[in-house]
């Protein structure tokens, strides 16, 4: 009996043994198998996310080739429409530091696939460029226009980009005409708040109560409750269009790129002078660039560099050899 029974646990036992074997092995599989599958979706994933960086990085440089050639063909202000393939971010930031600064320009394109917009880490810099627009801008279709923007002489284009409705409430004259010659795609002009689509960003002149405030006497706009200064149309649209901490920065930039060539045109004034042609503006051409050395984005200084910009621009109008 007891031999039986000893028989009987020892089957049992390997059994148990066989079954606890088959277990682990199903068990190590199963875990073996989602390592592989995890690894095999992170690579992918890495991968993709490679090649949609890449991607958005060669789209940065055309977007940058695009400004470029607008920046030429559209010198006297119009308008081109950018198509993008789906859905896409264009993130825009200002760095004013050094002579220049810089303009950072990068694109983001949607995907389905892991981050829905991912912002690529190599921005394209441009020395020479000056965007007005949102940080982040977004849309299958974006709008471009581009204004020349002198003070006295010519300085750069500045581009302006948007994707949003504007609704511009009544307008002075010479601003309505321009907009409607500049044909600007999403933006409406009306005599009233009221007028404007709801969905619309309301940019109101001589009144409040909308999004943007544009005070024409005052050469004001407010915008996010940050009100900030301006000379010349160039300058307003800048500061309808952009945030106001973009528009800031790019205007430090301008005021830099002005005040070195004043540099340059006060030694072409001395140039002219050992030439027999007496232009009398190199000594206001020293003295515009050192102004322009310490000027701040507030409405004293921005008002007394156009004062003395409009200045040195009515006595080069009188010179018979023009300095610029």
């Amino acid at each position: 009996m007891w031999r039986d029974l000893l028989m009987t646990s020892n089957r049992l036992i390997n059994i148990n043994k066989k079954g606890l074997e088959f277990t682990f092995a199903w068990l190590f599989a199963i875990i073996a198998g989602a390592v592989i599958i995890f690894i095999a979706i992170y690579a992918t994933t890495q991968f993709i996310g490679t090649s949609k960086d890449a991607s958005n990085a060669k789209i940065t440089g055309e977007v940058g080739s695009i400004l470029e050639s607008v920046e030429t063909s559209l010198e006297e202000g119009k308008q081109i429409k950018i198509e993008f393939p789906d859905e896409t971010r264009i993130y825009n930031r200002c760095d004013d530091f050094g002579n220049f600064g810089r303009q950072l320009l990068s694109v983001s394109v949607r995907s389905g696939i892991g981050n829905e917009f991912q912002r690529s880490e190599n921005e394209q810099a441009f020395f020479d460029k000056y965007i007005f627009s949102e940080e982040l801008v977004q849309g299958k279709e974006v709008n471009i226009f581009v204004k020349p923007f002198e003070m006295p002489y010519k300085i750069a284009s500045l581009a302006y980009i948007y994707s949003e409705n504007y609704c511009f409430v009544n307008p002075s004259g010479d601003i309505e005409d321009e907009i409607r010659g500049l044909n600007l795609k999403n933006v409406n002009i009306s005599e009233s708040v009221g007028g404007c689509a709801r969905e619309s960003i309301k940019v109101c002149f001589e009144s409040a109560g909308c999004d943007v405030n544009v005070n024409l006497e005052e050469q004001s706009v407010t915008k996010n409750r940050i009100k900030v200064f301006y000379e010349g149309d160039s300058l307003m649209y800048g500061a309808i269009f952009a945030e106001p901490e973009i528009y800031l920065c790019q205007v430090t930039r301008l005021m830099k790129r002005t005040g070195e060539l004043a540099h340059v045109y006060s030694l072409k004034a001395e140039f002219l002078e050992g030439k027999g042609c007496t232009t009398g503006l190199d000594n206001k051409m020293k003295i515009y660039a050192s102004n322009l050395a310490n000027v701040e984005s507030d409405k004293d200084d921005i008002k007394a560099i156009g004062i003395e910009s409009t200045e040195i621009r009515r006595s080069n109008e009188k010179l018979s050899c023009k300095l610029f």
